[in-house]
């Protein structure tokens, strides 16, 4: 993979404050009641909580697009062995009583989706090569 593109793909993640969690839930969930506390509590106003609100799905959206992207590009896949060792783990963790609980409340797609996400930080982590500002700058001199 190219420098710039290495670049491209992290910034791009860096740039987005929102992941996905555990169990296919967007973190957008707890960001908008934090919101929602901070305009009943008048610290926010109504325009405010609106924006906030919209900036924080649009940033969750584009970090799922990004992975399933950067996933679909690079032959990155979760295996029926992987998605069941997730729900393994958050049943042993005592998060759910039984398997069927967990796929009750989360349906598989879902949690598949997230680990592919992480799958895909992983990947951008371990192809990255990490170079001074200066390299960086010179490249993107030379493609102008």
């Amino acid at each position: 993979m190219d420098l710039l593109r290495q670049q491209d793909i992290l910034e791009l993640i860096e740039s987005k404050k929102n992941v996905v969690k555990g169990g296919g839930e967007v973190d957008v969930v707890s960001q908008i009641e934090k919101l929602a506390k901070l305009k009943d509590a008048g610290v926010i106003s109504e325009e405010e909580f609106n924006a906030d609100m919209k900036e924080s799905v649009e940033s969750s959206l584009t970090n799922i697009v990004i992975s399933m992207n950067i996933a679909r590009k690079e032959g990155i896949e979760v295996t029926e062995e992987e998605y069941l060792d997730e729900v393994e783990a958050d049943v042993e963790a005592g998060t759910f009583g039984s398997v069927e609980a967990f796929q009750q409340q989360y349906p598989k797609q879902d949690t598949v989706d997230s680990i592919l996400y992480y799958k895909v930080l992983e990947w951008v982590a371990d192809s990255c090569e990490i170079v001074p500002d200066e390299e960086v700058e010179k490249t993107t001199s030379k493609d102008k």
